[in-house]
């Protein structure tokens, strides 16, 4: 072994086993990208005896297990990136007792059951990505102590209940995607809390009621999702921000839409938004329905005229 080696990258490579256990006799090492190999096995306890390990690259493996509790005595650690591999079990409560942990990707594996309520004790998190697990129940009202989050991202799971509004006093949030997912109430109007966030994806969860006004405020987003829900009332006649790019509104159940000087407006929201609104497709199926009465009254009259004759 080297033992001042400081950094170690064998990303992109077809390397098969286990990681090896002697990589804790690295003392000097203070980053180790094993991503995008065939490495199997669990992840190694011995890698929380290295004091200077400040970041963990092991995604895009097929790694088992959860993270070892030991890893709760890493004292530099700022980044673990364990997506994309086969890890399960209960959301892995030991990174909540790393002080020093800034970013934490665990999309992409098999973590199942509830958020701790501690969750809210790994203060120190920038980025926090937990997609495309197996995770349910709501989010815990902790999530509020996480005030340097940038972005947070819980898709694809079963997570339900209301979004709590302690998501709302993250103002350093860049990033919030919560979709796909089983969400239900109402987006609060303290979402204009979130003055810079670029992206918001609440889409495809079962949320209701009205759009609040206060969207308006989030004037650097650059993508809106919120397709796939059940918002309905009037769609807000506000602007849309000047570097929106992508925004996916249908379908929903707004019940109606804008004056035409809004709608018409290319500064407005609704312009630059595919909405739905049901007073126009309501009349659209009326007038249908309208259409096949006259037709099947008029083939009864034709048909008593031939049985007539």
């Amino acid at each position: 072994m080297i033992p001042d080696l400081q950094n170690i990258d064998l990303s992109h490579n077809n390397i098969t086993g286990s990681i090896p256990s002697s990589l804790a006799e690295l003392a000097s090492l203070q980053s180790i990208n094993l991503d995008v190999n065939s490495f199997s096995g669990s992840l190694p306890d011995g890698l929380s005896r290295l004091a200077n390990l400040t970041n963990i690259h092991f995604r895009n493996n097929t790694l088992s297990g959860s993270i070892p509790t030991a890893w709760a005595n890493m004292s530099s650690i700022q980044g673990i990136y364990l997506s994309n591999n086969n890890l399960s079990g209960p959301f892995p409560t030991v990174v909540t007792q790393i002080k020093s942990l800034q970013n934490l990707y665990l999309d992409n594996n098999k973590f199942n059951g509830v958020l701790p309520t501690n969750l809210g004790d790994a203060v120190s998190l920038v980025q926090l990505n937990l997609k495309e697990n197996a995770l349910l129940g709501g989010i815990p009202a902790s999530i509020g102590n996480l005030t340097k989050l940038t972005s947070l991202t819980l898709s694809k799971q079963m997570l339900n209940g209301t979004i709590p509004e302690q998501i709302y006093s993250l103002t350093k949030l860049h990033t919030l995607d919560l979709s796909n997912n089983r969400f239900t109430g109402q987006i609060s109007s303290n979402i204009g809390n979130l003055v810079n966030l670029h992206r918001l994806n609440l889409g495809r969860n079962s949320l209701a009621g009205p759009i609040p006004d206060q969207l308006a405020q989030l004037t650097k987003l650059e993508s809106l999702t919120l397709n796939y829900n059940l918002l309905n009332g009037r769609f807000p006649s506000i602007t849309a921000p000047s570097n929106l790019g992508y925004c996916y509104m249908t379908p929903n159940q707004f019940q109606s839409c804008p004056d035409p000087s809004v709608t018409e407006n290319p500064n407005s929201l609704a312009f630059q938004c595919s909405i739905d609104c049901i007073t126009k497709t309501t009349k659209t199926k009326n007038n249908a329905n309208r259409t096949w009465v006259g037709y099947s009254s008029l083939l009864v009259i034709i048909s008593s005229l031939v049985l007539f004759l």
